[in-house]
């Protein structure tokens, strides 16, 4: 929900206000976009079961210190799963600003509009989810380091969240830009508007 809400917003970035663009802003979250969620969650569930062990314990054993042997064994215990779940989702994750958008698209299409940017989509997903990796791990590293206190599991849970939540905002807007350069999506605009999407060219200046 998170995502769809932030996504619209870009995808409105600019935009005049009207009627048309309020409709936009109030659509409920798409059916399309639950199940995809679910389908990908259940995927990582699904990936968990195959979880690395000993990673820590060979880091502490080459006399690295105990932080970065902690945050560094989350993290490479998790990188495989993390690449393969990113490369599932990269090829279709242009999917998401489609139906944020109200747009009809299917895999096929996707795929073939996605042609050009698909490293850069790659590297969008992988990125998102290495440094959320890593705020996971940073975040049970402090749980280790902190007072055995109700509040700092809280604390802790809460600092990752809120990081993923940026992660998630930015990573959202960097979609939606590149879904409507690849799609030359337009955003709402007044039915009564004459020559709808349409902009004005910058003028040249004459040497």
């Amino acid at each position: 929900m998170f995502a769809d809400r932030w996504i619209k917003e870009s995808l409105l970035d600019g935009a005049a206000p009207c009627d048309e663009v309020d409709a936009f802003r109030r659509a409920l979250v798409p059916p399309a976009l639950l199940l995809f969620a679910i389908v990908f969650f259940l995927f990582a569930t699904a990936l968990s079961w195959l979880h690395l062990e000993g990673i820590e314990s060979t880091l502490l054993h080459w006399h690295l210190p105990r932080a970065i042997a902690a945050i560094a064994g989350i993290v490479l215990s998790w990188l495989p799963h993390a690449l393969v779940w990113a490369t599932a989702l990269g090829f279709v994750v242009l999917l998401v600003p489609a139906w944020c958008a109200g747009e009809r698209m299917s895999l096929g299409k996707a795929w073939r509009i996605s042609g050009s940017a698909r490293s850069r989509l790659f590297r969008l997903v992988l990125g998102s989810t290495v440094l959320s990796l890593v705020a996971y791990a940073v975040t049970r590293w402090g749980l280790e380091v902190l007072p055995g206190k109700p509040w700092a599991a809280a604390a802790m849970t809460g600092a990752w969240r809120l990081t993923d939540c940026l992660i998630l905002a930015i990573a959202g807007h960097v979609l939606s830009s590149l879904f409507q350069a690849l799609t030359n999506w337009h955003q709402p605009e007044p039915e009564d508007r004459p020559f709808r999407h349409m902009r004005l060219r910058p003028r040249t200046t004459s040497r």
